[in-house]
Parts: C-alpha cells; sequence; structure tokens
C-alpha cells in the first residue's frame, strides 16, 4: 500500500459517514477558512487556531469500525477538547500489516463528525450521480505526520508533513459506488467535494541506486474550491525541488536508452538531457479557475468525446514569481514573473 494512500484512508472512510446538511449539488463548498486560504498574501490556513462551538465528542471507536477491518487505525488517546470542539486523537497510525509501511499522525482533531450523517450516505438506496449532497465533517486536522517502512522496488521513501487540514467534506448521498456505471475517476469527482486541502511543511525524499534521488519542498501547499470537476485555487510558497543522479543511475539509464541514446548521455549534451543535479525553486504560484467539468460529463457516460466537442477542459489563469533554475550548481534560467 502507498503511504499516500494510507495517509487518506481514514479521511475516505470517513466520508462515506459525516456532518449532516443538504448543498446545492455541482459547487464545492466554502467555509471561512477556504475564503481565506484562496488569497495568496494569506498564511497557511494550519497556522491559525480553529474552535467549533457547539460541537459534541466523536465516538472514534464506532468511526473507525465502519472502516475495513484490515484498514482500521490504531491509537493511544482520545478525548474531547471543549475549547477547540474537536475531539483529539495521538499517535494515530495507519498501517499495513503486509509490508510494514505506516503512517503516524501525532495528533489529529475531528471537528463536526456527525455518525447520523454518515448513515445517511451509506444506507441511501439507488442514489443516482445527481444526489443531494450532505456534510460530512467541518474539520479534520493532522498534525505532525510521518512515514515510515515505504519501499517499492529499490527506491526509498520517506514523507513527513507538519500538518495537513480537510476542510468542510462532502459526499453525495449513497456515497462513491466503485462498481457503479462510468469512469471510476469520474464518479469519485462527482461525488466528493471537499472546501479545500492544505498542507504545512510538506518534505517528501525518495533515494534509488537506479534512479534519481528527489527531494521536494512544500512549505504552504493548499488546493481550494473541489467539486464538480472544478478547482477554484492552487496556491504555493516557497515550492523547492532537487534531483540528483548517481554514477548507478546514469548507467541504468545509458542502459534502458540503447547505443544510440547512450551517445546523448555521453557528449556535450549530458548535461542538458541527463544532469547530474537540477534544482528548481519557486517563491509563488497563484493558479485559478481550474475547470474539467465538460470532460467530467463524459467521463460519467464512460465515453471518449469526439474531436468536434469544445469546452473540455479550461486550465484558467496561473502566475507564478521569482523561480529559479539550477543545473549541475549553475543557474540556469531566472524569472521573475511568468503567467499563463
Amino acid at each position: 500500500m502507498k503511504f499516500s494512500n494510507i495517509l487518506l484512508a481514514g479521511v475516505a472512510a470517513i466520508a462515506l459517514v459525516s456532518c449532516g446538511k443538504k448543498d446545492e449539488a455541482g459547487d464545492a463548498p466554502r467555509s471561512e477558512t477556504s475564503r481565506e486560504a484562496a488569497r495568496a498574501d494569506a498564511g497557511s490556513p494550519l497556522d491559525k487556531r480553529f474552535s467549533l462551538k457547539g460541537a459534541e465528542e466523536v465516538d472514534v471507536d464506532a468511526l473507525f469500525a465502519l472502516m475495513p477491518e484490515d484498514e482500521r487505525p490504531s491509537y493511544d488517546t482520545a478525548r474531547f477538547d471543549e475549547s477547540l470542539g474537536a475531539t483529539v486523537v495521538e499517535n494515530l497510525r495507519f498501517a499495513d500489516a503486509d509490508d510494514g509501511e505506516a503512517v503516524v499522525v501525532s495528533r489529529a482533531e475531528f471537528y463536526g463528525v456527525d455518525m447520523d450523517a454518515i448513515e445517511r450516505i451509506r444506507g441511501a438506496e439507488e442514489a443516482g450521480l445527481d444526489a443531494p449532497f450532505e456534510t460530512v465533517f467541518q474539520k479534520v486536522r493532522f498534525l505532525d505526520i510521518a512515514s515510515t517502512g515505504h519501499m517499492e522496488e529499490d527506491e526509498a521513501a520517506t514523507l513527513t508533513i507538519g500538518g495537513v487540514e480537510f476542510d468542510r467534506l462532502q459526499i453525495r448521498q449513497g456515497g462513491f459506488d466503485e462498481e457503479g456505471p462510468g469512469d471510476e475517476g469520474a464518479r469519485f469527482l462527482n461525488a466528493v467535494n471537499l472546501a479545500g486541502l492544505y498542507f504545512k511543511d510538506m518534505e517528501l525524499v525518495t533515494t534509488s541506486d537506479e534512479a534519481p534521488s528527489v527531494a521536494f519542498s512544500a512549505p504552504d501547499l493548499r488546493f481550494v474550491g473541489m467539486g464538480g470537476g472544478r478547482v477554484g485555487a492552487v496556491i504555493a510558497n516557497d515550492l523547492s525541488y532537487d534531483m540528483k543522479q548517481s554514477a548507478e543511475s546514469l548507467a541504468a539509464m545509458r542502459e534502458a536508452m540503447g547505443p544510440q541514446g547512450a551517445v546523448f548521455l555521453s557528449g556535450p549534451l549530458a548535461g542538458i538531457v541527463a544532469p547530474e543535479s537540477q534544482q528548481v525553486a519557486m517563491e509563488s504560484l497563484e493558479w485559478r479557475d481550474i475547470d474539467f467539468s465538460g470532460l467530467l460529463a463524459w467521463g460519467l457516460k464512460d465515453e471518449k468525446p469526439p474531436m468536434s466537442e469544445k469546452d473540455l477542459i479550461d486550465l484558467g489563469t496561473m502566475k507564478a514569481t521569482n523561480m529559479m533554475t539550477k543545473v549541475n550548481g549553475k543557474t540556469a534560467a531566472t524569472v521573475e514573473e511568468a503567467s499563463v
């Protein structure tokens, strides 16, 4: 099991069971947090204390019991914090017994989870693609996250996240049917809305003898307003990407490309085609009004759109500032601002 799947397993399962008012179909939910998160000059939502008035304690054992038995997490303690209006779980652990992979969440905060609404979602009969939405929870925060034991073939990976926040999750009555009609990915996007998904201090490092080693850093990364095949905004600050090739990985690349490809990797173009190191840094990114709803409609029918079809995808607008690329330790390009 990939650790990204382990990390999201709990929230995906909770998505089949939580907080209860119906909303208009087709539009992403909004919250006070998501409105602020859409501003590029605003700080990470995870930097702010959140509290929910009139909240009730969540029975986490009953909540986790709704998950498949082999995917249920373990934890040390669970208590209700009245000042936050959240059920706080310490040392929440999602583990895969088959391969030793695990994701450990030092602290999880559950706000506004409604078990009755979860049962309504699960119990809906003959719910169609246009079934009404239920708000599943107001907010879930996972803090101080670390992965352990992740290994795929010869590649090892470690992931640490200072915090991730799931803001106001909505699910259609009937939930997501893996066996339903249409494309599976399209059905999922049609069934799930989220006011926002926010990451703070995310670090991903992969190491391998026969592939490039990669380090990705995202101190502040936000996806705002996701619903109906649309994303209102992607906001990122201080992104960086670092790739390094070992002698072994370069040799493996030469072998894979064959004699003709190896010429490029051994001659003067080697530094361009396969540099030993490459670093990319970006001060800020604003990507707004992404729209795949036209393509989503065809996916729900499990049909390919004809060549004459228009307006299937709108990539919206994008602005990136203060980008710099280094190749083998030397500055290759700097861009003060780029807009698309």
